[in-house]
């Protein structure tokens, strides 16, 4: 496989983590979540490791007793 085609399958494969990514946030924030993610770059640019956690907190409504 040429240099060329690998790099081509990286940018997708980044592009692709980063639109998922935009997307999580975006859903983290309508939502009131709290998101905490790592990851691991190699020196080539590419993502080895991808963690997220989500909160979404203890509670997620309360309820009025009378």
């Amino acid at each position: 496989m040429s240099t060329k085609e690998t790099t081509g399958n990286n940018g997708r494969n980044t592009s692709r983590t980063v639109a998922m990514l935009a997307g999580l946030a975006l859903v983290v924030l309508l939502a009131g979540c709290t998101v905490t993610y790592e990851a691991d770059i190699a020196s080539d640019g590419s993502i080895e490791q991808l963690s997220v956690e989500i909160d979404m907190g203890e509670e997620l409504y309360q309820s009025a007793q009378s």
